[in-house]
């Protein structure tokens, strides 16, 4: 984004910015707790298939142990995610009520991942529209994110 913006409303920008951090480490979260689930599944198989005994079925157990411990750490992980993301869409939410055209902006900017002129076209409207409208959405969620802190 190429607007010149307050201190107030670089914050509330790089709170709402989170939201594609958060659904690009969801959806890398998803992919790992798949493949953890899937090696689990194929190390249990063989355990099953090749009797291994002694040292061997130690290391075996000992590594489903490791597996499942980082399963469970990516399952909270994304739940963290979930969080963070449901917190994002809340607020532009919350914006869009107060300001139903600032929050459609930022609905289109931050949540869609639209650029400014992308929006601009989409809603039939200038550019410079737009960035009013982004502006506006930033200072109403910087005063939505002080009411939450006090």
């Amino acid at each position: 984004m190429r607007l010149k913006l307050s201190r107030e409303q670089k914050i509330a920008h790089r709170f709402l910015s989170s939201f594609h951090m958060v659904a690009d480490r969801m959806d890398s979260s998803i992919e790992c707790l798949e493949r953890a689930e899937s090696a689990r599944t194929s190390i249990s198989a063989s355990i099953g298939a090749m009797s291994f005994s002694g040292e061997q079925h130690d290391k075996m157990l000992n590594a489903m142990l490791r597996m499942d411990s980082a399963i469970d750490e990516i399952g909270e992980l994304a739940d963290g995610y979930s969080e963070q993301f449901k917190e994002v869409e809340g607020y532009v939410s919350a914006v869009q009520r107060i300001d139903p055209q600032a929050g459609k902006a930022l609905r289109k900017v931050y949540i869609e991942g639209l650029s400014a002129k992308e929006a601009a076209a989409d809603e039939d409207c200038a550019k410079k529209t737009v960035y009013e409208y982004l502006k506006k959405g930033l200072d109403l969620t910087f005063i939505l994110l002080s009411r939450e802190e006090e």
